[in-house]
C-alpha cells in the first residue's frame, strides 16, 4: 500500500550494507613481523587482528628464545670440572625442568594443528595422503622429544634427573626414541621424495639405486635407521657404550644422504621459500654429521659410567627397567648440547618441514583448481 516507504526502506538498508565500517584503532598500523600468514594461513596478513596476534606471538617467541639462549650460554660455558655456582645450578635446573620441555611441548601442539589441517579433505589427492603421513610422523617425533624432555635420562649411563620410575627407565626412553627417530627418517624420506617430484630433482643414485635393488621402497634411509636402532638397543641391553658409536656412524650415513639430497633440492628450487627450506635442510644435515663425528662418537668412545655418576649403583643397575636418580651428576652439563639440539632443534626442524610440505601441497591444489 505504500510503495514509496518500501523503496525508501530498501534504499536505506542497501546504503547501510555498503557503508564501510569504522576502521579498527590498530588497522592503520603496519605489522612488525609480517608473520600472520605463517601463523594463521594464507591471506591472514590482510586481517589487522590476525596481524596483531602474529606480532604478539613473534615478540613472545623472540623473547623466550633470547632467555633460552642466555641461560644456555651462561650454563654450558662453564669450564669442565669446575664447580657450578648457585646461579648456574638454577640455570641448569630451569633448562631441564622448564625451558626444554616447554619448547618441545609447543612443537607437539603445532604438529597436532598441522595434522588436523592435513586431515581435512582440502588438499589435492596427489598430495593429500603423503601430507597426512608427513604430519603424522612429525607428531610422533615431536611427542617423543617432549616425552624424553619431561623424563630426562641418559640411557648409556642409566642415569635420570628425576625420581627413578618406569617412565625414565632405559627401556622406556629407548622405546619412545625408536618410534620417534624412525618417524623422523620416514618424514624426511617422504618430504624429499615428494619435493623431488615437484621440482624435478633427482635423489642420490649411489645409495638410492643400491637400496632399490633389494626393496621396493622409493627411498633409502629406513634401512640405516633400522640398523642404527638395533645397535642402540644392543647398547642398552648389554651396557656397552661402543654400540652407541656404531649407531651414530649409521646416523652419519643418513646425514650424508640428507646432505646430498638437500643440496640437489636447493639447486632445483626457484621460490624463495623453497630455497630457504632446502638450504636449512642442507645445513642441518651437515650440522648433524659434524655433531655426531665431533661430539657424540667421542663421548661414547671414551665414556665411563663411574666418572659421571655420584649415585650409589643398586644391585640391578644394569637392568633395562632401572635407572639411578642423580640430578647433581656432571653428566647433565656435559650432555646439555645433545639434549638441546635433539629436543629443541630437531623437533622444530620436523615442524618446519611438515609446515612447508603442507603449504606446497595447498599451493599445488590452488594451481590445479585454476
Amino acid at each position: 500500500q505504500h510503495p514509496e516507504s518500501c523503496q525508501q526502506r530498501s534504499t536505506a538498508k542497501h546504503m547501510k550494507m555498503t557503508t564501510p565500517s569504522k576502521p579498527l584503532p590498530f588497522a592503520c598500523v603496519a605489522p612488525l613481523s609480517r608473520s600472520a600468514s605463517l601463523a594463521f594461513g594464507g591471506g591472514s596478513s590482510n586481517d589487522p587482528r590476525k596481524s596483531l596476534a602474529a606480532d604478539i606471538l613473534a615478540v613472545f617467541a623472540g623473547s623466550f628464545g633470547m632467555l633460552f639462549g642466555i641461560l644456555l650460554l651462561a650454563t654450558w660455558t662453564t669450564p669442565p670440572g669446575a664447580e657450578l655456582t648457585f646461579t648456574q645450578r638454577d640455570g641448569l635446573r630451569a633448562l631441564y625442568e622448564f625451558l626444554i620441555p616447554s619448547i618441545a611441548g609447543t612443537a607437539v601442539l603445532v604438529t597436532v594443528v598441522l595434522l588436523a589441517r592435513s586431515a581435512a579433505p582440502k588438499l589435492h589427492p596427489k598430495f593429500g595422503r603423503k601430507c597426512l603421513a608427513i604430519t603424522t610422523c612429525a607428531v610422533l617425533f615431536a611427542f617423543s622429544c617432549f616425552y624424553r624432555a619431561l623424563f630426562v635420562a641418559d640411557e648409556g649411563a642409566a642415569l635420570c634427573r628425576g625420581v627413578p620410575s618406569a617412565f625414565n627407565a632405559p627401556a622406556s626412553g629407548r622405546t619412545v626414541a625408536t618410534v620417534g627417530e624412525v618417524a623422523l627418517v620416514v618424514q624426511l624420506a617422504l618430504y624429499i621424495e615428494g619435493t623431488a617430484q615437484r621440482l624435478g630433482a633427482k635423489r642420490g643414485k649411489l645409495w638410492g639405486g643400491a637400496f632399490e635393488r633389494v626393496t621396493t621402497l622409493p627411498f633409502s634411509t629406513p634401512g640405516p635407521v633400522i640398523v642404527a636402532e638395533c645397535c642402540s638397543w644392543t647398547g642398552v641391553l648389554s651396557g656397552k657404550p661402543w654400540f652407541y658409536c656404531i649407531e651414530y656412524m649409521f646416523w652419519c650415513v643418513i646425514a650424508v644422504t640428507w646432505l646430498w639430497d638437500g643440496a640437489e633440492l636447493l639447486h632445483k628450487s626457484l621460490r624463495v621459500s623453497d630455497k630457504i627450506t632446502h638450504a636449512a635442510l642442507t645445513v642441518g644435515a651437515a650440522a648433524l654429521l659434524g655433531f655426531n663425528l665431533l661430539h657424540e662418537i667421542p663421548h661414547f668412545l671414551f665414556f665411563r659410567k663411574e666418572d659421571d655418576s655420584a649415585a650409589v649403583a643398586p644391585p640391578s643397575y644394569s637392568h633395562i627397567w632401572t635407572c639411578a636418580g642423580d640430578a647433581q651428576s656432571p653428566l647433565w652439563l656435559k650432555r646439555l648440547p645433545f639434549f638441546v639440539a635433539y629436543f629443541v632443534g630437531c623437533s622444530w626442524c620436523s615442524v618446519a618441514l611438515a609446515y612447508r610440505f603442507a603449504r606446497a601441497a595447498s599451493r599445488c591444489e590452488s594451481r590445479c583448481a585454476d
